[in-house]
């Protein structure tokens, strides 16, 4: 890749244009690429995507040039755009957050009319569909999918994380691997918050500090993400934080 940028981007570096690079962990090179251009010119915009959240962010050569931008599961109103191409209002955020903080609430009224007449090309309960959303079909890839295709390409992501990606950051022995998936299987079948960093030790029969390290690890993944409780740093460290898949 990074001979390939020389030859047809290093031509004209007073043209302004747009670099876009998939999957570009498979080129061990990428950031220092990217580096390279990012020092010589200003008139070149460069995006780096990949499925190896890891190999995205622990780059030396990109650490302080790369803005990252996260990208999470879909929410709701996503999902029914991209699987029934229904739109939500377009202040439908800013309405409700409206009401939380200001009681304003003739504006939230009117959203909320928006959303149930958007509703009515559904064929369906609301309610059910938000159930379906929030059992199968947060990610993209399983819009189209039957239940069985879902649930495989899931285990096949969480084993690839854990058998590649994992490794590289942080050697755990090949037992911990047994422990890590038991790990995520629990977070994902328990109430957010209602489990103790040293219980989920007790259950597991492994120590705090073996928890804390794969809990860790799991989140620099982006495979899971914790919720801190708000409040003193006191408060922070007395409960438990919240994670999720």
């Amino acid at each position: 890749m990074i001979e390939e940028i020389h030859q047809t981007t290093f031509v004209d570096l007073n043209k302004k244009i747009f670099i876009l690079i998939d999957e570009s962990h498979f080129d061990k090179k990428w950031a220092l690429a990217g580096k390279l251009i990012f020092d010589k010119t200003e008139n070149i915009f460069m995006i780096f995507t990949g499925s190896s959240a890891l190999e995205l962010d622990s780059n030396a050569d990109a650490a302080r040039r790369i803005k990252k931008e996260l990208i999470f599961p879909c929410n709701f109103p996503e999902y029914l755009l991209l699987k029934y191409n229904i739109k939500s209002p377009k202040n439908a955020h800013n309405s409700i957050a409206n009401l939380i903080l200001n009681n304003r609430f003739e504006e939230s009224i009117e959203t909320e009319f928006e959303i149930k007449e958007s509703l009515y090309s559904l064929n369906n309960d609301p309610n059910i569909e938000l159930k379906k959303f929030l059992l199968k079909y947060a990610f993209p890839y399983s819009l189209n999918q039957n239940d069985n295709e879902i649930h495989r390409k899931t285990v096949e992501i969480i084993n690839r994380i854990i058998e590649k990606e994992i490794p590289s950051l942080k050697s755990f022995n090949t037992s911990t691997n047994n422990i890590i998936s038991r790990i995520i299987s629990y977070l994902a079948l328990q109430r957010p918050g209602s489990s103790s960093n040293i219980k989920l030790a007790q259950i597991l029969s492994v120590s705090p500090k073996t928890v804390n390290d794969i809990l860790n690890v799991l989140e620099k993944t982006q495979l899971i993400f914790s919720v801190k409780p708000y409040g003193t740093g006191t408060k922070m460290i007395k409960k438990p934080w919240k994670y999720f898949f």
